[in-house]
C-alpha cells in the first residue's frame, strides 16, 4: 500500500510538470484579452492562475517529500538549492523592508513583476528541478511556441496585423511592439532564452525530421531578431554564435552543423535584404546596428566569405575544424583576459571620469546619459541613488515594483522627468529591488548553473544547451530588465537544467 501511494505522488509531479511546462511554453507566450493593452495584467494572471492549479496537484508529492526529508534527514543535493533558498530569503526580506510593502508583493507596475509572481517562479523552480523531464514532448512545445511568437512578430513587422494585437496601437509604436510579448525589449530578452537552446539541437540531434523542424525554428528566429530592432538582441546572438563555435569544434559532425545555422543566419539576412526591396513600403524601418548590418554589400561580402570557408572545408577534409580545435582554449583564455581588461578599465574610468578628459582614450569606456540609447542616463543615476543609500537597504533593497520610489529617492531626477521604470539592467534591478543578498542569489543560480554546464558538456551534450543559452541570455541582462513576459520561461529552464538535463537523456532527444 505504501509503494501505491509513492507511485502515485511521483505520478502526479511528473504529470503535472508535464502539462504545467507545456501550457507555459505554448499558451502564455500566446496569451491576451485586449490587444496590447493589457497584456502586462494578462501575463499575471494566466501565470499566478497556472501556477497555483500546478502547485495543488504537487501538494501530495510535497508532503512526500517533507516527510522524506525528515525521516533520512538528507542533505542538500546542489549548490544552485543553496542560491535559490538565498533568494527566496532575499524576496520575503525585500518585502518587509519595501518602500512600499503592499505594492512590493502584490503589484505589478508597467514591464516589472511582483513579489507574489517571483514567489511563484522561484516555487516553479524547485518543483521543475525534483519533477521535469526534458525529452522530445518538451522540445516539440519549446518549438511550437517559440515558433508562432516568431512568425506574428515577422508578420507584423511586415505591416500585417497578426491575430489584431495591433488595434488602436499609433503608427509609430507598431515597429516596437510585435508580438503578444509586447515591447521589443521583452521580446529581446524571450528570443534570446529561446533561441539557443534550438541552435544547439540543431547541431547535436541525429534524426533528419528534428533536423528540419528545428531549422524552420531558426530561420525564423534569426529574421525576428532583425525585425525585433535592438542592438542587444543582434550583439547577444552574435556573441552566442561565436560560444556555439567553441563547442562546434569538438566534433566534426557538429562543426558541420554549425556551417549549416551560420548559412540559415546569412539566409534571414538575405530575405530581409529582399524583402525591403521588393516590399520597402510595407516593411518598417531599420535603423542602428540593424541598418549596418543589413547593408547589401556587408552581406555580399559575408555570404563570399562563407562559401569560401564551405568550399575549403570540403577540399581539405576536417583541416579547418582541427585548426580551430588547437587554438580555441587560447582564443578562450585571451578572451577572458580582455573581457577583464575591458570590465576593470570601466571600473577605472567611470571611479575617475572627473578627471578623464574628452580626448582621453579612457573617455571612450566613461557611461555617459546617451551611452546605449540613452540607457546610461539611468544606469548612472541608479548607480549613484544606491551608493548613497543606508547599509541595510543595501542589502535587502527597496522591494520590487519600487524603483521609481527608490531612483526619485536619490534626488537625480524628479518623477516627472522620469521616462524610466526599471533600469534596463538585471544587475542594477536586483540591486535596487532586492539588493545585495538578491544579487548573491539570483546571479549566483545562474552563474552556478553555467558552471556546472561547463564542467560536464562533453559527458552531457545537453549541457552544451545550457552554457550556450546562460551566456547568451546573460549577456542581454546588460540592457535589459527581468520581467513577468518571461521570467516564469527563464525559471522553468533552470528547474530542467539543474534536474532533468543534468542526466543522461541525451537517447531520448535524439530518438525523438
Amino acid at each position: 500500500m505504501g509503494e501505491q501511494k509513492e507511485g502515485i505522488t511521483e505520478w502526479l509531479g511528473k504529470r503535472g510538470t508535464y502539462f504545467y511546462v507545456l501550457i507555459m511554453l505554448v499558451i502564455f507566450p500566446l496569451f491576451y484579452t485586449n490587444g496590447l493593452f493589457n497584456l502586462r495584467r494578462d501575463k499575471d494572471d494566466f501565470f499566478l492562475f497556472a501556477t497555483f492549479i500546478y502547485v495543488c496537484v504537487l501538494i501530495p508529492a510535497f508532503i512526500k517529500q517533507v516527510y522524506n526529508l525528515r525521516k533520512e534527514r538528507a542533505k542538500c543535493k546542489g549548490v544552485d538549492i543553496v542560491f535559490g533558498v538565498i533568494l527566496l530569503s532575499a524576496l520575503f526580506l525585500s518585502t518587509i523592508f519595501a518602500i512600499d510593502s503592499r505594492q512590493s508583493f502584490f503589484y505589478s507596475i508597467d514591464r516589472m513583476i511582483s513579489g507574489m509572481c517571483v514567489l511563484g517562479c522561484i516555487v516553479v523552480f524547485f518543483a521543475i528541478r525534483q519533477y521535469g523531464i526534458f525529452d522530445g514532448v518538451i522540445l516539440w512545445g519549446w518549438l511550437l511556441g517559440s515558433s508562432l511568437i516568431y512568425l506574428i512578430g515577422i508578420l507584423c513587422a511586415c505591416g500585417i496585423n497578426v491575430m489584431h494585437i495591433q488595434d488602436g496601437i499609433i503608427d509609430t509604436q507598431k515597429p516596437i511592439y510585435l508580438t503578444t510579448l509586447g515591447h521589443a525589449d521583452l521580446n529581446t530578452c524571450y528570443v534570446c532564452l529561446m533561441l539557443p537552446l534550438i541552435m544547439v539541437m540543431y547541431m547535436i540531434c541525429k534524426e533528419k525530421f528534428s533536423q528540419i523542424l528545428h531549422g524552420i525554428n531558426l530561420y525564423l528566429g534569426f529574421l525576428f531578431i532583425y525585425f525585433i530592432k535592438t542592438d542587444s538582441v543582434l550583439i547577444a546572438m552574435a556573441a552566442g554564435l561565436v560560444v556555439l563555435l567553441y563547442f562546434a569544434v569538438e566534433r566534426e559532425v557538429w562543426f558541420g552543423r554549425y556551417l549549416q545555422v551560420i548559412g540559415l543566419y546569412l539566409g534571414a539576412k538575405a530575405t530581409i535584404w529582399l524583402l525591403l526591396h521588393m516590399y520597402g513600403e510595407r516593411l518598417h524601418s531599420f535603423f542602428d546596428l540593424g541598418e549596418i548590418l543589413l547593408r547589401g554589400n556587408l552581406i555580399l561580402g559575408e555570404v563570399i566569405i562563407y562559401v569560401l570557408i564551405i568550399v575549403i572545408n570540403n577540399l581539405k577534409k576536417d583541416c579547418l575544424r582541427k585548426g580551430l580545435f588547437i587554438i580555441r582554449k587560447y582564443v578562450l583564455c585571451l578572451g577572458i583576459v580582455l573581457a577583464i581588461c575591458f570590465v576593470i578599465g570601466v571600473i577605472y574610468a567611470n571611479l575617475n571620469k572627473v578627471n578623464i578628459s574628452e580626448d582621453s582614450l579612457w573617455s571612450y569606456l566613461v557611461v555617459k546619459d546617451t551611452t546605449f540609447n540613452r540607457r546610461g542616463f539611468i544606469w548612472n543615476r541608479t548607480v549613484y541613488t544606491f551608493i548613497n543609500e543606508p547599509f541595510w537597504r543595501k542589502l535587502f533593497g527597496n522591494g520590487l515594483n519600487c524603483f521609481r520610489e527608490f531612483i526619485a529617492a536619490g534626488g537625480t531626477v524628479s518623477l516627472e522627468e522620469l521616462t524610466f521604470n526599471d533600469p534596463h539592467n538585471e544587475f542594477l534591478q536586483m540591486l535596487s529591488d532586492m539588493g545585495i543578498l538578491g544579487v548573491i542569489g539570483y546571479f549566483g543560480l545562474l552563474l552556478s548553473t553555467l558552471i556546472r554546464a561547463l564542467k560536464t558538456w562533453k559527458k552531457n551534450e545537453l549541457q552544451v544547451a545550457v552554457a550556450l543559452t546562460l551566456c547568451v541570455y546573460l549577456i542581454q541582462g546588460i540592457a535589459n530588465e527581468y520581467s513577468i513576459f518571461y521570467l516564469p520561461l527563464l525559471c522553468i529552464f533552470l528547474g530542467l537544467a539543474n534536474g532533468s538535463m543534468t542526466k543522461n537523456q541525451n537517447n531520448e532527444v535524439e530518438n525523438s
